[in-house]
Parts: structure tokens; C-alpha cells; sequence
């Protein structure tokens, strides 16, 4: 598969990406949880539970409306990229007993599954009305284990669990009578980062075909309440992300193997292929900088990795 310039696209965090020297687009902007569900007013809002599951969609659009004030005049309500929801958790990683990542969904009880349900749908409409001209997506539907089997990771449940609410949740039956979750979506985010790498143990590098194969069969499960499927764009990274990983922040390039593009983003969009995938966005973090490297050299880094990576696009 041969991913055209314009299909081969940079997601940075709560901004697009601007910075010269990249000829990739940069109009996929993912945005926290701070301005999706938390209560008071960024940056000092608190994430709570009750901010999640209580707010009304004038709120929502009142602190995407917020958020949006930074963006650049063309990327405002006008922007025709793609704004992905990146809703990851409510009640401080289950402090208060629950979570909204949707990996975490088929641990809540019916009755706030479908409280999470409604959450999501509220805050895909408030980003439709602040940004009507852009395409909306949604992080993490879904997000492969560790490995790509059945055993997701240590006390994370099993994939069967995660992919199964998600599917459930986009039914019109749902949870509790409240279904239809993604119904508004224009995307599902496949996340398909490179979590491990050579330095890494066979079994643990050996799994990148296989975990991204699982993120995109269960994207492929994941539909609106009609049936109807969801096209993804998977998002890659540009580095591994992988706190259990040796190899933890070293860029794609400089993994110590043959052929560390050809391993990676590879093997990745040789399975997107056989998906008919059209849509790659790469995840970059901050604008400003380049993810995880400090050293100010943002765009020529992200643009050898971006030249490389479109030999294997």
C-alpha cells in the first residue's frame, strides 16, 4: 500500500501541527480530557466523575469554544480537518470508582455504562457544533493488547471483554436502554502505536503484526446502530510508547535492528493494506516539539521520519 501525501497525516495534542518542513497535513488535533470533562474552568478544571457524567452539551461547547480561542483563525470553526476525542478518564484512574476510557468500559455496571454513553455522545455533539465543518473521531476504538492475544495485560481483563462492551455500546440496545454511541462519529482512532522494540523480548518485539491486526478486526466489530460501518484511521507513533519497553522513547529510525521502519511502520501498514485503510495519522504530541525529544529539532527529525516512512506507506 502506497499512502499518498495527503493520506499520511500528523495528529498533535490540543493544536494542529504548523511547524514548516513537514509535507505531511497537520489538521488532525486530538484534545484532552480537560476540555471534555472536567468541572470549573481549564487549566486549573478537575476531573471528576460527576464533571463527566453531569455536564450539559452548552457547558461542553462553552469550554470547547474555550479551548479553541488558541487555534490558528483557519482552524477554527472552519477547519476542515479532523478533531478526535481523546476521552481517557474520569474519577482519577477509578478513585472514585469509575472510568470513561473506552478501554475500561466493560467494567462499569449497565447502568453506567449507559451514564458513559450518553457522556460520549454529548461531547461529540458539543465538538460537531463548535467545529461543524470538521470530521470527528474518537481515541482509542479500540486499543489492541499488549501482546495482540486474548490476555490483554496483567489485571486489564481480556480482550473479548473490552471489545465486546464497545460493540455493545454501539447498538441501538446499548446499555440500560442507551445505545447508539458512535452513531455521530465520522472516525474510530485505531491506536497502533509501536509499544515495544528490538531490545525488548523476542515474544514482546515479535507481536506488532499481531497487535495491530487485533486494533483493526476490532474496529471492523465496532458499528452504528444501523449496522453501518465506521471507517478508521489508524494513529501511529513516532517512537515506541511503552513504559514497559527497553526501548521506551527511541525514535522508529534508531532502533537498534536492520530494518527498524521496515519492522515497524512496516509490518503496520502492511496490515492497513488488507484492510483498505486510506487514512494514517501520526501521532506527534505537542506542536511545539517533537514527542519526546527536547532537543528543538521538530521538523527536521519528524520529516526524515515522515520521507522513510512513506517508502513503507
Amino acid at each position: 500500500m502506497r499512502v499518498r501525501t495527503g493520506k499520511l497525516r500528523i495528529s498533535c495534542q490540543n493544536g494542529f501541527y504548523t511547524r514548516p518542513g513537514v509535507r505531511v497535513p497537520g489538521d488532525v488535533c486530538t484534545i484532552s480530557g480537560t476540555y471534555l470533562y472536567d468541572l470549573g474552568t481549564p487549566p486549573t478544571a478537575q476531573t471528576t466523575w460527576a464533571g463527566f457524567t453531569s455536564k450539559t452539551q452548552e457547558g461542553d461547547e462553552a469550554r470547547l469554544s474555550y479551548f479553541s480561542r488558541p487555534l490558528a483563525p483557519t482552524h477554527r470553526a472552519a477547519t476542515p480537518g479532523v478533531i478526535v476525542l481523546d476521552i481517557e478518564t474520569a474519577g482519577q484512574g477509578g478513585v472514585e470508582g469509575h472510568f470513561s476510557h473506552p478501554n475500561h468500559l466493560w467494567q462499569e455496571t449497565d447502568a453506567d455504562k449507559a451514564l458513559i454513553i450518553t457522556a460520549w455522545k454529548r461531547r461529540i455533539a458539543a465538538v460537531r457544533a463548535v467545529f461543524p465543518n470538521a470530521r470527528v473521531g474518537m481515541y482509542a476504538l479500540p486499543r489492541a493488547g499488549n501482546l495482540g492475544d486474548e490476555d490483554i495485560q496483567a489485571g486489564d481483563g481480556n480482550w473479548s471483554d473490552r471489545i465486546g462492551a464497545l460493540v455493545q455500546a454501539g447498538t441501538a440496545a446499548g446499555y440500560a436502554g442507551v445505545g447508539g454511541a458512535f452513531d455521530e462519529l465520522d472516525l474510530l482512532i485505531p491506536i497502533c502505536y509501536q509499544i515495544w522494540g528490538p531490545n525488548d523480548t523476542a515474544e514482546r518485539w515479535g507481536s506488532n503484526e499481531a497487535r495491530v491486526v487485533q486494533a483493526m478486526d476490532g474496529a471492523a466489530l465496532i458499528k452504528k446502530s444501523d449496522g453501518s460501518s465506521i471507517p478508521a484511521m489508524p494513529f501511529l507513533s513516532t517512537c515506541v510508547f511503552g513504559a514497559a519497553s527497553d526501548d521506551d522513547g527511541v525514535l522508529l529510525t534508531e532502533l537498534d535492528t536492520a530494518d527498524p521502519l521496515g519492522e515497524t511502520w512496516g509490518v503496520a501498514f502492511s496490515v492497513f493494506k488488507d484492510y483498505g485503510i486510506e487514512e494514517v495519522a501520526v501521532w506527534n504530541g505537542i506542536n511545539s516539539r517533537f514527542a519526546r525529544d527536547g532537543d528543538g529539532e521538530t521538523a527536521t527529525r519528524l520529516s526524515t521520519l515522515i520521507h522513510a516512512g512513506k517508502g513503507w506507506a
